[in-house]
């Protein structure tokens, strides 16, 4: 939501030829179920504490279990984790009229040299696709550089 905040055209969907923008970051939930995928949205993310989204988060998906349509078609984004299965990486397509789509893979352990020494860490790929109508490789790839920013660095959130 932070991302998104900094980045309007994540806060857009696509009606024809119209460009329609929020004010708010309103997340898609992609949820597996039995009968196929929901996409219930959370919406005004940003304005919400970490606490106060997890807790909406897992009622959002519950109530897309029993079948409710929680804010349907008012997503601007979707996040559609696959991490819980053994996926690392992954191409999620576009909710229409959503702006843009971020795929989560797996996290696993890694390592990486910091000032010539070797590090344990963990590492996940995200892969973001969008809508080039609004959101060109340029302005994808500045998002996804602050968004990585600011999951290395979660303080950031807060800031």
């Amino acid at each position: 939501a932070k991302t998104m905040m900094a980045f309007p055209p994540f806060r857009s969907q696509v009606h024809g030829t119209d460009v329609l923008q929020f004010d708010s970051a309103n997340i898609g939930l992609a949820v597996a179920l039995d009968d196929g995928l929901r996409v219930p949205v959370i919406m005004g993310v940003e304005k919400q504490t970490l606490a106060q989204l997890a807790d909406t988060t897992r009622a959002t998906i519950q109530q897309a279990r029993d079948g409710k349509a929680v804010n349907a078609g008012l997503g601007t984004f979707t996040i559609s984790n696959l991490g819980m299965t053994e996926t690392e990486e992954f191409t999620a397509i576009i909710n229409p009229p959503e702006a843009a789509i971020l795929a989560v893979g797996r996290s696993k352990d890694d390592v990486k040299i910091v000032n010539g020494k070797v590090k344990a860490t963990k590492t996940m790929t995200l892969w973001l696709s969008s809508d080039h109508r609004i959101i060109d490789g340029m302005l994808a790839a500045r998002f996804l550089a602050d968004l990585k920013a600011i999951l290395e660095q979660p303080e950031r959130i807060a800031g």
